[in-house]
């Protein structure tokens, strides 16, 4: 009797450590783009998520404070309105917002890593995936720039297309050559 409980005992134990384990993760995915900032209200709004390869969100991986901790979308419904939809933001955890929502970066090139993990901090399983970048440029003009990237066990990386809500939103874009790459 001794014994079986001893071995259930192992058992549980190296369930544990291997569920704490597999959680940690060196695959990383870094996200980069040149940003200019402009002038001007309900402007300079940034948000990074992920999705599967099917277009179902995965994780806000970045968001500007504006928008995210401090809820600017809730009074400018222009501002990041593809992200809002995506990530159901009306509905998400304000803990989950306020984890990923960072200063507007600094005029020039803007590096935003990602740790691979859902929003429940589990780490994904190695397939394609999508990476978005939403600009609010000024007031509603915005792009969205994707790229597909594989995760798995080699580097591979892309350079991101954009799609703009307005022919002259090209014109003032805030980010430009938004690139996405993956190392294992």
């Amino acid at each position: 009797m001794k014994k079986v409980i001893l071995a259930a005992f192992i058992i549980i134990i190296s369930s544990y450590i291997n569920e704490k384990y597999a959680q940690t993760s060196s695959k990383k995915v870094n996200i980069s783009f040149d940003y200019t900032k402009r002038a001007g209200y309900s402007s300079n709004q940034i948000a990074v998520w992920a999705e599967d390869n099917n277009g179902k969100y995965i994780t806000t991986i970045y968001i500007t404070d504006f928008t995210g901790k401090r809820a600017g979308w809730t009074y400018r419904k222009q501002s990041l309105n593809n992200w809002q939809k995506k990530a159901n933001a009306a509905n998400m955890d304000k803990k989950i917002i306020d984890a990923v929502s960072k200063p507007t970066p600094k005029q020039g090139k803007v590096n935003i890593t990602w740790d691979c993990k859902d929003a429940n901090g589990n780490i994904l399983k190695d397939g394609t995936y999508k990476i978005v970048v939403e600009a609010t440029i000024y007031q509603d003009n915005n792009v969205l720039y994707t790229s597909v990237i594989n995760i798995g066990n080699t580097p591979n990386s892309q350079k991101a297309e954009a799609k703009y809500s307005k022919a002259e939103a090209k014109d003032i874009d805030i980010i430009r050559n938004v690139n996405v790459s993956f190392m294992p």
